[in-house]
C-alpha cells in the first residue's frame, strides 16, 4: 500500500499541476512541485531513528499523524476551482508567486512528504521487521520489493485515474491511502507489515 500511495501523490500531483496551469507556467510549477521529492529524501534518516527509540511502533504512528494532517489541509485547499488553461498569461512566471500558489504548495508538501516517508522507513523497517516478526535478510527484501513494485505498478495508472476523477481528489486519496498504509505497519501482525 505504501509504494502505492507515494505514486498515486506523485503522478497524480504532477498531471494535476500538467492540466491546470498555462504552458507558460507549467514548467516552473512542476519544477516547484519536484522540490518536494528533493526536501523528502533530506530529513528522514535521523529522525527515523530518534523516533524508533521512543517505540518501535512510533515511527508509524508519527508518520500516518503526519500524513492525515497533509490530507486534511489537502481537503481544505484544493477544490475544483483550479486556475484554468484555455487563456495564456501576458506575465513571465515568477517563482515566489507561484511558490506561493496554495494548489502547488500543497502539492509540493504532500509531494515531499510522501517520499520522505519512504526515506523514514528504509533505515528502521528492517530492524522493525526483525524484531517484531523475526524476518530474515530475505524476507525483508520480499517486503522492499513488494512496495517498490506497487510503486512503479501504479505510477502509469493514476495519470489514468486524474483523466476519470478530479485530480486533487486522487492526490487526497493517496494521501488517506498512505495514513492507512503507516497505521498498518505500526499494527503487531506479519500480514499488516507485508500489505502496508
Amino acid at each position: 500500500l505504501q509504494g502505492l500511495a507515494s505514486a498515486v501523490i506523485g503522478s497524480a500531483g504532477m498531471t494535476w499541476i500538467a492540466r491546470t496551469q498555462s504552458s507558460k507556467h507549467r514548467p516552473m510549477a512542476l519544477s516547484i512541485a519536484q522540490m518536494g521529492i528533493s526536501l523528502g529524501v533530506l530529513s528522514p534518516a535521523p529522525a527515523a531513528f530518534v523516533s524508533y527509540a521512543l517505540g518501535p511502533s512510533s515511527p508509524f504512528f508519527i508518520l500516518a499523524g503526519l500524513m492525515l494532517l497533509d490530507c486534511a489541509a489537502a481537503v481544505a485547499v484544493m477544490t475544483n476551482d483550479v486556475p484554468g488553461v484555455d487563456t495564456e498569461p501576458d506575465e513571465e512566471p515568477r517563482f515566489w508567486s507561484q511558490l506561493q500558489d496554495s494548489h502547488i504548495a500543497c502539492l509540493n508538501v504532500l509531494i515531499g512528504m510522501s517520499t520522505c516517508i519512504i526515506g523514514f522507513l528504509q533505515p528502521i523497517i528492517g530492524p522493525y521487521a526483525h524484531e517484531a516478526f523475526g524476518f530474515d535478510i530475505r524476507m525483508q527484501g520480499v517486503l522492499w520489493f513488494g512496495a517498490a513494485a506497487s510503486f512503479l505498478a501504479t505510477r502509469p495508472i493514476a495519470p489514468l485515474l486524474c483523466a476519470r476523477v478530479s485530480g486533487w481528489m486522487v492526490v487526497t486519496g493517496g494521501a488517506g491511502l498512505c495514513a492507512t498504509a503507516l497505521a498498518l505497519l505500526a499494527v503487531p501482525s506479519p500480514v499488516f507489515i507485508i500489505c502496508g
